[in-house]
């Protein structure tokens, strides 16, 4: 399918791994992934189309993008916007994603709490700083979406 297969994990992580398993050259965009701050049970059925439906996200969406409801993320020099230096429709067969929520070591009340980031095969495709309290962990939401047609979500 093109849409509509949202997963959301039942457990509280701080990162996740997943193996781009199976793409179609057909489509545009690629998957969603990242994270959410509702609890997977209290959600109603059916889930949204994709996470941007989501009342609370950090997502990468399907162009590649950071997207997120939290109204307390904002610009930062650390950055990295994929519209700058790639595009989901590089992801091939066996590509490795990495996506986390890195926290700031040396905060001590400074901005920002965290950063989202997404890697793929080791290299930081999207970074954004974003504000979360102390020790929130928060859980994985992967959507296959356009031209990926099955990943694998790896054990870490």
């Amino acid at each position: 399918g093109f849409r509509d297969a949202l997963v959301i994990g039942n457990q509280r992580v701080r990162f996740f791994h997943l193996k781009i398993a199976e793409i179609d050259r057909v489509w545009t965009g690629a998957l969603e992934v990242g994270f959410t701050a509702c609890e997977p049970h209290t959600l109603r059925m059916p889930l949204p189309e994709d996470a941007l439906g989501l009342p609370s996200h950090w997502v990468m969406d399907s162009a590649g993008k950071f997207r997120t409801a939290d109204t307390n993320v904002t610009e930062h020099a650390d950055n990295i916007s994929s519209d700058r230096n790639w595009s989901q429709q590089e992801l091939l067969c066996g590509d490795l994603l990495r996506i986390a929520i890195d926290r700031n070591s040396s905060n001590g009340g400074a901005t920002p709490s965290a950063w989202f980031v997404v890697k793929v095969n080791e290299v930081v495709k999207v970074k954004a700083a974003v504000q979360l309290e102390r020790d929130q962990l928060l859980y994985p939401l992967v959507n296959i979406y356009g031209k990926t047609k099955k990943a694998e979500l790896l054990s870490d």
